[in-house]
């Protein structure tokens, strides 16, 4: 979050830390070190162990991958979804 954004932010941190939610909000140092890949470092955010994100075209190539090695490249798709970065 951008600083003139901070207070909607801890008004939203606050409320879901009201219904339990294990979120915390974490300044500029605290978020360089979570996410150290941002090259602008934000003021501050909202940070909650319990959540996460992942790179799905990126860990759907890894893990392909993985299987084709392991199945020496051999990888039968049983879903009809197909990835769109696939096509």
């Amino acid at each position: 979050m951008w600083e003139e954004d901070m207070p909607s932010l801890e008004a939203e941190v606050r409320r879901h830390q009201s219904w339990g939610y294990p979120v915390r909000m974490v300044g500029r140092d605290a978020f360089a070190t979570l996410e150290p890949r941002v090259a602008t470092p934000l003021a501050a955010a909202a940070y909650s162990e319990c959540e996460g994100r992942l790179d799905c075209p990126e860990a759907i190539r890894i893990l392909l991958a993985a299987a084709e090695i392991l199945n020496e490249g051999e990888v039968e798709m049983l879903s009809p979804y197909r990835p769109a970065c696939f096509y």
